[in-house]
C-alpha cells in the first residue's frame, strides 16, 4: 500500500473492538473502507484510537518504549477488547481490517496504471 500508514481502531458503544482501518496519513482517515480479503465495504463508528507511534523524527528518537509491565498490562487490555468469538484458538470469528476507502482507491490506481504500462510495454516488444 503506498504512502505513510496508519491503524485506527474503533470501539462500540460497550468498549468492545469493532474493527481496524488502514489509511495514509496524508490523505487523512474516514469512517469508512474495503474489507481486505473479501471486499465487502466496511462503515466503523464510535471512538477510536490510532494504534501506529513514531519511533524516530528527522534523526531523532520520539519515541520511549514501555516497560515490560506496561506491554503486558497493555496486551491484556487489548485482548478483553476482542470478542470472545475472536480469541478463541479453535476456528476463531475473524476480526474485521479493512483499507480506508480513499488509500483503496488510490491503491487500485496504482495497480491500473502499472498493468496498463507493463502491456503497453509488452506491446511494443512484441
Amino acid at each position: 500500500n503506498p504512502g505513510v500508514q496508519q491503524v485506527r481502531r474503533f470501539r462500540g458503544s460497550d468498549g468492545a473492538f469493532v474493527g481496524d482501518l488502514i489509511f495514509e496519513e496524508g490523505l487523512g482517515a474516514s469512517t469508512e473502507g474495503v474489507g481486505i480479503g473479501d471486499g465487502d465495504v466496511m462503515a466503523m463508528a464510535g471512538a477510536s484510537e490510532d494504534l501506529l507511534r513514531p519511533i524516530f523524527r528527522a534523526g531523532e528518537r520520539v519515541y520511549t518504549s514501555p516497560t515490560v509491565m506496561e506491554m503486558r498490562a497493555r496486551t491484556r487490555e487489548q485482548l478483553a477488547g476482542l470478542d470472545a468469538a475472536t480469541r478463541r484458538l479453535d476456528a476463531p470469528a475473524a476480526y474485521p481490517v479493512g483499507l480506508e476507502t480513499r488509500l483503496h482507491g488510490l491503491r487500485e490506481a496504482l495497480i491500473d496504471a502499472a498493468r496498463e504500462r507493463t502491456a503497453a510495454a509488452k506491446e511494443r516488444a512484441d
